[in-house]
């Protein structure tokens, strides 16, 4: 892949020599592979360049084509945006700017119950993308969806964990698949048809509250479309089975504690083809299995587990997550509000815990991306240029120097840093969460946003202790899980979020 890459730049290189531009001045901005969708193996090379004009170049050239008979557009009167190349700017999406986001309360009514607004899913839509560590899926057509379902009448409820019962039954699901695949495919219903159709096979119909698979990216907001006054009607849990996304259905701090219990299982792809295994001999089983069909599905399904109890919950799961995502969407939509993005990363350590539990890896710039599509995975890797000031022109946080490392399978696995002289340190891995987030947006950036030239922080944060423990925890979502023979080393002391609930409540 590496020599294809080098042929591209070349040819990119010669083309802007072509064009006009000084070959002396010449600097490569964008260095994009990507898969072609349902073709296996292919990708295409995007490479982009810009130099100085070399006028004796461009004169070369524009006498080059008027002897071979290419002549220019004659009629002035034509308008690239009347014939729709250049698209009309429309306007941007309005809400209470003038809101001092720190000082904003959410509603917690007299059931100590959260009643989400507009602007509370919004900011779940920015934190959830940060704790999917780049895989979960994009938040923002799920965020729309919501916002729309919001605007149209239906509310949103979230619960604490703490309310249940033991015996209370709990739904729980999200999709399953590739990510990039959401880039592509608008989402419909997957999520709660996989559940009708469990359900139904269950024989099941009380049930007390929904819950996430996983808090991170787009599959953090599912439970709300589940637990919609236009759905089930049954409040979200403030709780997840993974405390932020993984690749696979197994890897849960349910698997991890309480092991054969996800069959009976079932998947959707929205479009009238669903699937339902009954039993399997192993967790692991169950997310091959699946997996597989959800291959020959479009690569995206929705899935719901089998309901738990409310004593699983309360004993297994990771607590006080969508607050965390709440929380964490505050500080990035304050540090936008306020221009004080360079913030952004220290706003979001403190959020999750302090320095003590969290810290930011690396500053730079991405150079190298690599990506591919199979079984279901976004497998590939980043890697990132240290930030220098001089180069790039606009100050960063911090510099050092080297590359940084990212390899994923749906979501970050390791963060390995390389100095100059070639020394390679591991900086973090699964279960602690990696984050990508754009230096310039202060939003996370997932699988399909990885883009040569981003500017962009790293961060770590420690996992909760659901996963780190027990041995079982991490032979489940620990380095070795993903094929690497490396120790866990924590980055620090894990810090339960706060109840977004237990602080807003009325007394």
């Amino acid at each position: 892949m590496t020599e294809i890459v080098a042929i591209c730049v070349t040819d990119a290189k010669a083309n802007c020599v072509v064009a006009g531009g000084d070959p002396k001045t010449i600097t490569i901005t964008e260095v994009t592979l990507i898969p072609i969708p349902f073709c296996n193996n292919s990708i295409r090379v995007c490479v982009k360049c810009v130099s100085d004009l070399l006028i004796g170049n461009l004169s070369a050239n524009i006498t080059q084509r008027e002897s071979t008979g290419i002549s220019e557009r004659s009629d002035l009167n034509w308008s690239p945006v009347a014939h729709g190349f250049i698209a009309p700017l429309l306007p941007i999406e309005g809400y209470k700017d003038n809101i001092n986001i720190m000082n904003y309360r959410p509603h917690i009514d007299a059931n100590r119950q959260w009643i989400l607004s507009e602007l509370d899913l919004k900011l779940m839509a920015l934190g959830c993308y940060v704790l999917g560590c780049a895989g979960g899926g994009s938040t923002y057509t799920e965020y729309l969806q919501l916002r729309n379902m919001s605007r149209a009448g239906h509310v949103f409820r979230v619960a604490e964990s703490s309310a249940l019962s033991a015996t209370d039954v709990v739904l729980y699901g999200g999709y399953m698949g590739s990510p990039a695949v959401s880039v592509e495919r608008t989402s419909a219903d997957e999520f709660m048809d996989a559940t009708k159709e469990l359900l139904q096979f269950l024989g099941l119909t009380k049930y007390s509250a929904v819950m996430g698979l996983e808090i991170g990216g787009g599959n953090g907001l599912q439970a709300f479309f589940a637990g919609s006054s236009k759905r089930l009607d049954v409040p979200c849990l403030d709780a997840d089975w993974m405390g932020r996304a993984f690749p696979t259905y197994y890897q849960t701090t349910l698997c991890v504690h309480k092991r054969g219990e996800l069959a009976p299982a079932a998947i959707s792809s929205g479009d009238g083809r669903a699937m339902i295994m009954t039993k399997a001999s192993d967790d692991k089983v169950v997310d091959v299995a699946l997996r597989a069909a959800c291959s020959e599905m479009g690569s995206r399904v929705g899935m719901a587990g089998k309901p738990v109890s409310g004593l699983d919950v309360q004993n297994y799961a990771v607590m006080n997550t969508v607050s965390l995502a709440w929380r964490i969407g505050r500080v990035i939509q304050h540090c936008q509000q306020t221009s004080s993005l360079c913030h952004v990363a220290e706003m979001i350590i403190d959020e999750v815990g302090g320095s003590g539990a969290a810290k930011k890896l690396y500053c730079g710039k991405i150079i190298s991306v690599e990506n591919k599509l199979y079984k279901g995975h976004n497998y590939g890797s980043i890697t990132i240029e240290a930030a220098n000031e001089a180069q790039d022109g606009v100050p960063l946080p911090f510099k050092t120097d080297g590359v940084l490392y990212i390899p994923y399978k749906n979501e970050s696995i390791l963060a390995e840093y390389e100095n100059p002289q070639g020394l390679k340190t591991v900086l973090a891995t699964v279960p602690d969460l990696i984050c990508v987030v754009d230096a310039n947006s202060g939003e996370a950036l997932g699988v399909p946003e990885f883009r040569y030239g981003l500017r962009v922080i790293v961060l770590g944060i420690t996992a909760s202790p659901r996963w780190t423990s027990t041995s079982e925890g991490l032979a489940l979502g620990g380095p070795s899980a993903f094929g690497y023979d490396i120790d866990y080393q924590p980055l620090g002391i894990y810090e339960t979020p706060r109840s977004v609930i237990e602080e807003f409540a009325p007394v």
